[in-house]
């Protein structure tokens, strides 16, 4: 071989470490490693607990705010207004969960346990508590619990 295909090889190499360096360095841009797991300055995959309440998709004007997402259960679709968000790790604020939800969709994934009983046509209005954890490369709330909170008037109602 002659010094000029030598030369031709080296700079190859040069560009082709280059290269995948380069997208390297994207890939912990863009959040997640490469293989669709996130990537949050050291943080991880966040656990997260939503405390909120569910309404029908139609009253999306009434309800829009930063606080509101669309939530997909299943094939269903539904709004959720956020009250709270709490990382249970402790190194995410309230408003650094909710800008991490960008669109403002969330799907929610879970056994059937867990997210059959948020498909019920009564759950409207009702504050729940979720437990989960948020993947947000897609935009994906894998949710372990989920939990009706009952207001103390109601439970004395039920009481008398």
């Amino acid at each position: 071989m002659t010094t000029r295909s030598w030369r031709f090889i080296s700079i190859a190499i040069v560009v082709s470490v280059l290269w995948s360096l380069a997208g390297f360095e994207q890939m912990k841009a863009r959040g997640d490693d490469g293989f669709g797991r996130p990537i949050i300055a050291g943080i991880g995959v966040p656990r997260i607990n939503f405390v909120g309440a569910f309404y029908p998709l139609e009253e999306k004007k009434k309800l829009w705010s930063m606080h509101t997402v669309t939530v997909k259960v299943k094939n269903k679709e539904l709004l959720f207004s956020i009250k709270k968000a709490e990382d249970l790790t402790g190194k995410l604020d309230q408003f650094k969960i909710l800008e991490l939800i960008w669109p403002s969709v969330l799907i929610f994934r879970g056994t059937d346990k867990v997210i059959d009983p948020l498909l019920k046509p009564d759950i409207f209005g009702k504050q729940f508590s979720l437990d989960g954890v948020l993947y947000v490369s897609n935009n994906v709330y894998q949710v372990f619990s989920a939990t009706e909170i009952i207001k103390k008037k109601e439970q004395k109602g039920k009481k008398e």
